[in-house]
């Protein structure tokens, strides 16, 4: 699997705030099928980094900070140094990153900044390797508000992922209606006629009737 998606909760909504987990996922952005997997509930430092009131009270009424008793916490420190242990072992097992993606461009990726370059001397992937997934959402499916998200880290890389792949499946459902189309073509020997749109996989059942065959809404065809 090539691509990595990350998620944080933090005390703050600016560079320098308080981050108090840090979750990330390998996975498939063609499939949605995920690998390895890496979770922190932090101990953050408080001579370092700050937080800010709202941010805190709104924490305090999710009951996500501070954290509930009986987790496994970690500090800061050795929270940062171990992700970027573990994210070194990932071409070991087969996961060369191409892509790191999160739900926005500044929040997650620049909260995180400041603790790489402070922890480990930088963050573990290249600048051109950052990706905004919420973009992908916007342009798939305006005016439309993903579901609402349970505020841990892990748990959101998860539902970031489906939405993601979602979004990416919508965007190039035009590309694969045409190499259907195609498909359809050479199998039935006759011309449809169709120029497919951008979102094309919305035009299967028009062109399913118009054909007098089913397809299901995957394209895949089945009995009528």
């Amino acid at each position: 699997m090539k691509d990595l998606f990350l998620d944080i909760e933090a005390l703050g909504r600016k560079p320098g705030s308080a981050i108090i987990q840090l979750g990330a996922i390998v996975f498939d952005p063609d499939t949605g099928a995920t690998a390895e997997e890496f979770h922190r509930y932090i101990n953050p430092n408080p001579d370092l980094f700050t937080s800010d009131l709202g941010t805190l009270a709104w924490h305090a009424e999710q009951g996500t900070w501070p954290h509930p008793p009986g987790l496994e916490i970690t500090d800061e420190a050795a929270a940062f140094c171990e992700f970027v242990e573990w994210f070194g072992t990932l071409a070991h097992a087969g996961h060369v990153i191409e892509d790191a993606w999160s739900w926005g461009i500044t929040y997650d990726f620049g909260l995180l900044a400041p603790y790489f370059e402070h922890y480990t001397g930088g963050a573990p992937w290249r600048y051109r390797q950052v990706t905004d997934a919420r973009s992908f959402w916007k342009r798939a499916f305006p005016g439309i508000k993903h579901k609402d998200r349970p505020h841990h880290a892990l748990e959101d890389c998860r539902d970031g992922i489906k939405d993601l792949v979602s979004a990416l499946r919508e965007l190039t459902a035009g590309r694969d209606l045409a190499r259907d189309l195609e498909r359809w073509e050479h199998e039935c020997g006759e011309s449809t006629d169709i120029v497919p749109p951008e979102n094309g996989r919305k035009l299967w059942p028009i062109i399913a009737r118009a054909k007098d065959i089913a397809f299901s809404p995957a394209g895949e065809e089945v009995a009528p």
